[in-house]
């Protein structure tokens, strides 16, 4: 009888833990919603300054870095610098949006306000080099926290062509939002563009026409590059100069950009793909991407892959995995929180999970979502 009641007792708390599992996964992607992210995240935000210990590149001047205060785990990065004769305070509520939403947002002037569109992507590689020695400076909030390996950069006007120029000098940048984008010439300079780009416009900009600059931007970036190109329907200037444009539109589309091809989640495709690029605000969508493919090449047979044992107490391993390269994966609780992140390689395909309490995680390997139970 007792052997009866304790396999019941085990049965019922499989059950139970299958069906918060099932309802979690789907509740983590259904949250993602175009009004969610219209507005700020969820995180709470802090700010640093030089007079904070931020290191004073010599490419840029009068920096701001935001970050939020409440998350877990390392941050992605977004760089951003301002336009022609404008500064960086005037692009701050994109600070505080990214970091609201999870992103570590650094926003840079330039030495001076009427510096080239060469200048200001001078001036966003050197910021990034900032924001890699915040990761190893001394008592600095984000000591340890920031992702060295995923940087994203942006910009208005000048700032927008600054950004196109910077991934065609680090092709290490994952993505890039050029807002309202000026920059002339682009038939050859943008062939070495190899990072996700999502080009913000405005059908009626007469500072930056979308078919002087926008279209061609697109054009002339290979279609081998995931790639974007929004026109806001008559809209001007500075119709991406604020994430609150456009009812909160540009702000949409830019961090699920970021969320996708920054951070590789995606559970954003499904929006961005359905809901946000295909926006009535828009006068003309141009895409050549497929967000569902995000990490394809990491292997060669994803179906394959397993993992064992499961439940464990001590450490998971990855088995039938075809390396093409390195694979990144996380892992996370109930409630979203990164708990663990590393690499698997041909070397090590064994994670330990030791450390953790008796709960259920979730294991991301690339694309692929595994269910973890840790016992005791």
């Amino acid at each position: 009888m007792k052997t009866k009641i304790t396999f019941i007792k085990r049965a019922l708390t499989l059950l139970t833990i299958t069906l918060l599992l099932n309802n979690t996964i789907h509740a983590q992607c259904d949250d993602i919603s175009v009004s969610n992210l219209t507005r700020n995240g969820a995180y709470n935000v802090a700010r640093l300054t030089e007079s904070d210990g931020l290191r004073n590149g010599p490419d840029y001047t009068d920096a701001t870095l935001f970050y939020p205060t409440n998350a877990t785990g390392t941050y992605s990065t977004i760089v951003i610098v301002p336009g022609f004769n404008t500064q960086s305070a005037w692009m701050q509520r994109w600070g505080t949006f990214y970091a609201s939403h999870g992103i570590v947002t650094f926003i840079i002037n330039t030495n001076s306000t009427s510096d080239s569109p060469s200048k200001r992507a001078d001036a966003l590689l050197d910021a990034i080099e900032t924001v890699k020695r915040e990761n190893t400076r001394s008592n600095s909030p984000l000591e340890g926290k920031i992702d060295t390996e995923s940087f994203a950069v942006s910009g208005h006007s000048l700032g927008g062509g600054g950004s196109l120029l910077a991934a065609t000098r680090d092709t290490s940048i994952k993505a890039i939002i050029p807002l309202n984008p000026f920059l002339r010439n682009t038939s050859n300079i943008l062939r070495g563009n190899e990072s996700a780009t999502l080009i913000l416009s405005g059908e009626s900009d007469t500072t930056a026409g979308v078919n002087q600059h926008a279209i061609p931007h697109y054009n002339n970036t290979p279609n081998s590059t995931e790639k974007a190109m929004f026109e806001v329907d008559n809209g001007n200037h500075q119709s991406a100069f604020s994430p609150t444009a456009s009812g909160g539109m540009m702000g949409a589309l830019a961090v699920a950009w970021l969320k996708v091809y920054l951070e590789e989640d995606g559970c954003y495709c499904n929006v961005l793909t359905n809901d946000l690029l295909t926006s009535s605000i828009a006068s003309n969508v141009e895409t050549s991407f497929s967000c569902s493919s995000l990490s394809a090449n990491d292997f060669e047979d994803r179906s394959a892959v397993t993992i064992y044992p499961n439940p464990t107490n001590s450490s998971i391993t990855i088995k039938n995995v075809n390396f093409t390269n390195n694979v990144d994966y996380n892992i996370t609780n109930l409630s979203g929180q990164l708990i663990l992140s590393g690499d698997i390689t041909s070397n090590k395909q064994k994670i330990d999970i030791s450390s953790l309490g008796s709960s259920v995680y979730f294991l991301n390997i690339g694309d692929a979502t595994f269910k973890v139970v840790k016992t005791n």
